[in-house]
């Protein structure tokens, strides 16, 4: 067989040519190898091991973090499937070896709208069997409801009980989430022994340009009230200006709105806590009032500020219905009173503000459904 030749007219300096030659004479031999007997067959490629990322969501915390899910999934050798739970059928469920559930709880402990049927169908006595399936549930929820994180649960419990068996026991984690649940899917999810090769030539979930993490600073262009007068309920026109962002959005769509703290409360706190605005804080990137403004919920009592000022504040009625664990009553005794309430039961009793700091949650964006203009 002809070997490869380069024509004696091709435009080619002497280099070139030489450099050409020894390149087409080593293809040539490959090839001519692989004409004979015992020829070696070519590797088989690398197939990454399928992983499913599912999630139920609200407001779209559980979304994003699905989505970082299957980003560090691929980075670990699999082939993330990232699927929302209304996306989801029992047969294809039953199809799955290994899965892995980010979904929040709504509400007063119910499933998501967006996972609704789906645990409609996996409660009911239809439902498949999953003895191939091996799963964990990253549960969100917040800890200021009774029902926390209930959903996960409830999801958790009956996975198992299909036969299904978990890859890590379930996290329940609090509005602070970022951190407890970057580390259980990092444990979550190891390293695909014999696949990691093959991440790099897998195409990377599409991550989306804004988020919680990375919010668009849209200016307001239009704020009118449209209740009228008298009307014991304020409904309120917001028109926003998307400039650039490639934002979009449909009817139904939850927009995100993170707010700021009043700066007369603000003023009241650092006044409670007889600290300046200016007062570092350990472990805090942000000064004392920035953390007050920005960062913290400083209106409405978590559980950590009411467990945490009742043995100091000296009021009976607290202790006691905390010594007592009644959630009603509880909740009828926090009726009507705010966080520096809590603080002022007893105003002659000195705080640290770190201390306070650590019993204070994030203050929380605000999910408002879209409507078509």
């Amino acid at each position: 067989m002809q070997g490869p030749y380069i024509p004696e007219d091709a435009p080619f300096s002497g280099d070139q040519r030489t450099w050409l030659s020894g390149f087409l004479a080593g293809l040539h031999s490959r090839v001519a190898l692989g004409d004979g007997a015992g020829a070696q067959p070519p590797a088989p490629a690398i197939e990454a091991k399928p992983i499913d990322i599912l999630f139920g969501t609200q407001t779209g915390n559980s979304e994003e973090l699905a989505g970082e899910a299957a980003a560090l999934a691929q980075s670990r050798g699999y082939t993330p499937r990232l699927a929302a739970l209304e996306d989801v059928s029992m047969d294809r469920l039953a199809g799955m070896t290994n899965m892995i559930c980010v979904i929040s709880t709504y509400g007063e402990g119910e499933m998501p709208e967006s996972a609704q049927l789906f645990w409609d169908a996996l409660s009911s006595s239809t439902a498949p069997r999953l003895e191939s399936l091996t799963y964990g549930v990253l549960a969100l929820g917040d800890t200021s409801y009774e029902h926390f994180c209930r959903a996960g649960k409830l999801l958790d419990t009956r996975l198992e009980q299909l036969g299904a068996t978990r890859i890590a026991p379930r996290i329940d984690c609090d509005v602070d989430y970022e951190g407890p649940a970057a580390d259980w899917l990092a444990s979550a999810i190891p390293e695909a022994v014999g696949v990691a090769t093959a991440a790099p030539a897998l195409a990377p979930p599409e991550k989306k340009a804004w988020s919680k993490k990375n919010p668009y600073r849209a200016p307001v262009i239009d704020n009118r009230n449209l209740s009228g007068a008298g009307s014991a309920k304020e409904i309120r026109h917001v028109a926003f200006d998307l400039g650039g962002s490639g934002l979009t959005y449909e009817a139904g769509d939850a927009l995100g709105v993170k707010p700021v703290n009043a700066p007369d409360l603000v003023s009241l706190w650092l006044k409670r806590l007889d600290a300046p605005a200016d007062a570092a804080i350990p472990g805090r990137d942000l000064p004392l009032g920035e953390l007050l403004t920005t960062s913290l919920e400083i209106s409405t009592p978590s559980r950590e500020l009411v467990e945490g000022i009742a043995p100091l504040a000296g009021d009976d009625e607290l202790s006691h219905v905390l010594a007592g664990g009644d959630n009603e009553a509880i909740d009828s005794y926090l009726w009507g009173k705010d966080a520096l309430d809590l603080l002022n039961l007893n105003a002659s009793l000195q705080l640290d503000p770190a201390m306070v700091v650590g019993w204070l949650k994030p203050l929380q964006h605000r999910a408002y459904t879209l409507r078509e203009a």
